[in-house]
């Protein structure tokens, strides 16, 4: 919709991205039913999205690390 309107912004989004990733890698989640989600997903701040085969909900920690997505001061 507002085609190139982040590319002044690029490097910075790029740059915050990737220290998101660092804390919270990028994972394929299993949906309810057994399936995997197509796509991989990361999640930054107090509660970040998941989803497993017992539902979709949001939680304070990644559940692969058990630390909080991102921690204080990133």
């Amino acid at each position: 919709m507002l085609r190139g309107a982040a590319l002044p912004y690029e490097k910075d989004l790029l740059e915050a991205l990737a220290g998101i990733a660092a804390t919270s890698p990028f994972r394929r989640m299993a949906k309810a039913g057994d399936f995997t989600m197509p796509v991989a997903m990361t999640n930054c701040g107090a509660a970040g999205w998941l989803t497993d085969r017992t539902g979709y909900r949001y939680h304070r920690n990644n559940p692969d690390s058990g630390q909080p997505w991102v921690r204080e001061g990133r």
